[in-house]
């Protein structure tokens, strides 16, 4: 009898025991280290692994920030190159030891409980950390809404843009800046303080210099149609402009704003126009830009629905 009642206890500490073995399976760690990174390593008991694997994002986000890499499509290449590399390395480790470990004895970060505080911390750091390395390092993205800077940048193009001092803008920089509403506005800069500007028919002369335009091609967009122009500003830089001609087969009358008599840009102020010439609100409008309200300049295209214009340089 006592026998017997050792052996049963015997047995159900063997049960207890097997119930808290549980080998890892390596498709889960695989899949929990590509959706969060580092909890892959949780799931196989390496709590400081994780950790450190999770934080370590926040170096490689500076890292590419100082280093200016984004600076560049192919730097912004280079820089999604080095963070996948750095997952894949996360994701084979999180493997590899989940197959290593067969009679993995359960912990008590194995719980849903602690799965579900890393993951909230996980968000957390990734929806925190974006913006702090932007406003520490400088650099921002943006989606462009309006029509104003065709066919130089189209609606719905994603673009790279980086901190500027105001005394560093030249002439052809295309530029963000805010303005008293508190919105962001994206133009192209066409003078600087002391500048003589005149417009005339929508084309620019800077201090007695007109801009030269060369007709390219007739476009039609959204129901308007458009000459383009390859454009040469005084000082040499070579954009593109567009013109709207019709809209819905109808003649557009002149604007009342396609000419403007000669103005000097006065101090600390910038000037800027529209590529879109006929079809923006600038400074024609609005007037000049304060020097403390301008913010970054605009470098490339780094996505667009245009699949050919992915990587287009706008400042060079």
């Amino acid at each position: 009898m006592l026998v017997s009642l050792y052996w049963e206890e015997r047995k159900e500490g063997i049960i207890h025991h097997m119930s808290k073995v549980k080998k890892r399976n390596p498709i889960i760690a695989g899949l929990l280290s590509i959706l969060f990174l580092g909890s892959g390593q949780l799931y196989n008991g390496q709590v400081k692994k994780a950790i450190i694997f999770a934080l370590s994002i926040i170096p490689f986000y500076f890292l590419i920030g100082l280093l200016g890499l984004l600076r560049s499509f192919n730097g912004l290449l280079v820089s999604l190159i080095l963070l996948i590399a750095f997952m894949s390395y996360v994701f084979l480790d999180a493997v590899r030891w989940a197959v290593k470990q067969k009679n993995y004895q359960l912990k008590q970060v194995n719980s849903i409980k602690y799965y579900g505080a890393y993951i909230i911390g996980w968000y957390i750091l990734i929806f925190a950390l974006p913006p702090l390395v932007k406003s520490i390092v400088g650099y921002e993205s943006f989606v462009i809404p309006t029509p104003s800077m065709m066919p130089s940048i189209m609606v719905d193009d994603k673009i790279m843009a980086w901190s500027i001092r105001p005394t560093d803008v030249k002439i052809g920089d295309i530029i963000t800046f805010k303005r008293e509403d508190g919105q962001k506005y994206l133009s192209r800069v066409i003078g600087l303080p002391g500048d003589k500007i005149e417009i005339i028919d929508d084309r620019v002369s800077i201090n007695g210099q007109k801009e030269q335009w060369k007709e390219i091609q007739v476009i039609n967009h959204n129901g308007y149609e458009y000459q383009k122009y390859k454009s040469r500003l005084p000082n040499g830089k070579e954009i593109e402009t567009l013109k709207m001609l019709k809209f819905n087969g109808q003649e557009i009358p002149p604007f009342e704003n396609s000419n403007q008599t000669e103005s000097v840009v006065p101090v600390n102020t910038i000037y800027v126009l529209g590529d879109n010439r006929n079809n923006s609100m600038d400074s024609r409008i609005y007037g000049t830009i304060l020097f403390e309200n301008t913010e970054k300049k605009v470098y490339y295209v780094w996505w667009s629905n245009d699949k050919n214009r992915i990587g287009l340089r706008l400042n060079e």
